[in-house]
């Protein structure tokens, strides 16, 4: 049999390329990690907020810790605090709050009217955090303490 050069180069490419791969690791077949799952969020993690559990739990935000007096939108330590907030009450969806939302006179504003503003933004941004809020019990007033204030209704 003869050997012609053509063959004997595509021979000796073919062993080259062949000699360079590199080698193939074995496939294990393992199960994916388990979805980690961030530590629930309880109820003495709630920053900001004074918590009491009297007769009925109540979680206050006093004056500033959420807003700058007169101002509808939180502040980003006071929307830090309402995240966490809302990571809480996704953890008990099954309760019913009455939750009283509070604006300050003196600014300029009328306080209802700020806290009617106030009110309507936490709604939007509990609703949009998944959180069902048509059996909360909303109540604005002009409040120079609070905030913002849940009352669970046992």
């Amino acid at each position: 049999m003869i050997i012609s050069w053509r063959n004997l180069f595509y021979l000796s490419l073919c062993s080259f390329l062949f000699a360079c791969a590199a080698p193939q690791q074995a496939v294990e077949t393992t199960e994916p990690p388990a979805a980690v799952v961030a530590p629930a969020v309880t109820i003495a993690d709630l920053p900001c907020a004074e918590i009491r559990n009297a007769e009925a739990l109540t979680i206050t935000y006093t004056s500033e810790s959420l807003y700058q007096s007169g101002a509808a939108l939180p502040k980003m330590e006071g929307l830090a605090c309402l995240e966490v907030l809302a990571d809480w009450l996704q953890t008990v969806p099954d309760r019913a709050w009455q939750i009283n939302v509070g604006g300050e006179e003196g600014y300029g504003f009328d306080p209802h009217k700020l806290a009617e503003k106030r009110q309507e933004l936490l709604e939007r941004f509990f609703q949009r955090k998944g959180i069902e809020t048509s059996g909360w019990l909303w109540q604005t007033t002009p409040d120079q303490k609070r905030q913002l204030q849940f009352t669970d209704l046992i």
